[in-house]
């Protein structure tokens, strides 16, 4: 038990509070003495609860050193409140500090041996109890306002009671999978050390509290599969510790003052992991995805863009230009386009290096699929509902440059789609071609340098296909081939030029 809360003390105290008290340097000072004793003590932890058994003098020290340790704990909960109010309890600290260090120079009494760790703990003897644990009393006589982590996930809440607001020193709020959870109180921004509120398919939420900003500590937003929110409250962009917003929810205009905006996340610095961004449909004013600045979001590994159809915006292309991606970003998938528009630039360059996995979905009335050949590390792409293309030509490779047209290829042959593993298409309703018309004096040579590593070809429910490209069937590295709902048999490839 004390083993485990010297290291809370010694590996996240000295983080969040050091820190924190950055702004004070005599509160900065005590800190430190406080680490370089508590290191001290640290060390013959393991010895003391191997002894305080049999040495009743050893168990009272330890019993003097957990109290002042919970004391500690409860001194991080009061600075984390402090610092949001710019005020530091500087007497607590030296208070502290004194105590550890009467426990300090007490331990050279009892001659601990000093912790090595490799060395096992000796089995506490098995004792009855005969106190009613319900009877006891902690140091605390609400025990609720010490709790640090609540798990209420697959409860089949409607509503979360306002009281929640009470345990303020709740660090870990999971409310997910409870999918008739319409609201949340605002008593919940009370909980001014929440650090991560997990509301993971809660499909059912309309709305998050409108004093979410009030939250300063927090670090996590996991509200991935919340369908039901349409719109994100002002006060968001506040929370700039914040590194995980599973999806963000752009308003369709009715509540714009109380709402945050697309050129808000600009404030969101540390977000990574994956962040779907949907609702894009109702951005009318469109400098505000130049304000976001996407490919400033270093820590990103995974974007959404999706516009819904029933947006009110004209200018996607121009949208989609402005939401360029970090150039480390790993995962995209766009959604929802009506087009027609102009591919953007980055998604048909090399800029995005690390890109490997694409889903590009529900596109009404793109002709031509984007010029995605050149994407170095892309491994997976998959093309979905794109309902108005015919043919799947050569602008698909990316081979056609500035001033060339199919017919004048460059001088120096490249590979495209170097490492595409997985390819699939589904739902390609007027899709009737696959073929490239390049001509080459060396068709085997052009053949090889289209997806050579190609593994898995899935191509589902294109009723009109009936053009296949001669290089799928001259590959040796497929070893997954899946055609359904589609006529193969009147299907041939390719013949003319190379394809």
């Amino acid at each position: 038990m004390v083993s485990a809360v010297m290291q809370q003390l010694t590996a996240v105290v000295y983080q969040e509070i050091g820190r924190g008290v950055t702004l004070v340097v005599d509160v900065r000072k005590e800190a430190q003495k406080l680490k370089t004793t508590l290191h001290t003590i640290k060390a013959v932890v393991v010895d003391a609860e191997r002894r305080q058994v049999k040495e009743e003098a050893v168990n009272l020290w330890l019993e003097e050193l957990k109290s002042t340790s919970y004391d500690m704990d409860d001194l991080l909960d009061e600075w984390n409140t402090c610092i949001l109010k710019s005020q530091i309890a500087n007497s607590k600290i030296k208070d502290l500090k004194k105590r550890l260090q009467v426990i300090a120079e007490e331990r050279n009494l009892f001659s601990f041996d000093l912790n090595r760790g490799n060395e096992e703990l000796v089995e506490r003897p098995i004792s009855t109890s005969f106190v009613d644990v319900s009877e006891i009393y902690g140091r605390d006589q609400d025990k609720g306002s010490c709790l640090r982590t609540l798990d209420l996930s697959w409860c089949l809440l409607k509503e979360i009671p306002k009281e929640i607001g009470q345990l303020m020193r709740l660090r870990y709020l999971k409310l997910s999978n409870n999918i008739n959870l319409q609201e949340l109180p605002e008593t919940l921004c009370d909980l001014y050390n929440l650090q991560t509120l997990d509301l993971t398919r809660c499909r059912s939420l309309e709305a998050l509290p409108l004093g979410i900003g009030k939250l300063l500590n927090l670090r996590h937003i996991d509200n991935w599969e919340t369908f039901r929110l349409r719109f994100m409250p002002k006060g968001l962009e506040r929370l700039t510790c914040l590194r995980t917003l599973k999806e963000l929810v752009v308003s369709n205009g009715c509540r714009d003052s109380t709402t945050f905006t697309l050129g808000n996340l600009a404030n969101l610095i540390y977000l990574g992991g994956d962040l779907k961004i949907r609702g894009l449909g109702n951005v009318t004013d469109l400098t505000e995805a130049k304000k976001a600045k996407l490919c400033n979001k270093k820590d990103l590994s995974g974007l959404t863009l999706c516009f819904d159809f029933n947006g009110r915006t004209c200018s996607e292309d121009i949208i989609l230009e402005a939401l360029e991606p970090p150039p480390q970003l790993e995962r995209i998938e766009i959604r929802c386009l009506k087009g027609p528009l102009i591919f953007p630039s980055w998604l048909k360059s090399s800029s995005l290096s690390q890109l490997r996995h694409v889903i590009l979905g529900n596109f009404r009335n793109w002709e031509h699929l984007p010029p995605l050949g050149k994407l170095p590390s892309l491994e997976s792409l998959e093309i979905v509902k794109s309902s108005a293309v015919k043919k799947v030509g050569v602008e698909f490779l990316g081979l056609v440059r500035e001033g060339q047209t199919s017919s004048s290829p460059s001088s120096s042959p490249m590979i495209v789609f170097p490492n595409l593993k997985s390819l699939r298409f589904t739902d390609m309703r007027d899709w009737r071609e696959w073929s490239y018309d390049v001509p080459s004096t060396s068709r085997g040579e052009a053949e090889s340098n289209i997806m050579p590593l190609l593994q898995s070809l899935d191509i589902q429910r294109c009723p009109n296909l009936r053009v296949l490209p001669h290089h799928l069937f001259q590959t040796t590295s497929l070893q997954e081939l899946s055609i359904g709902w589609c006529p193969f048999h009147t299907t041939k490839y390719h013949t003319t030029g190379v394809a």
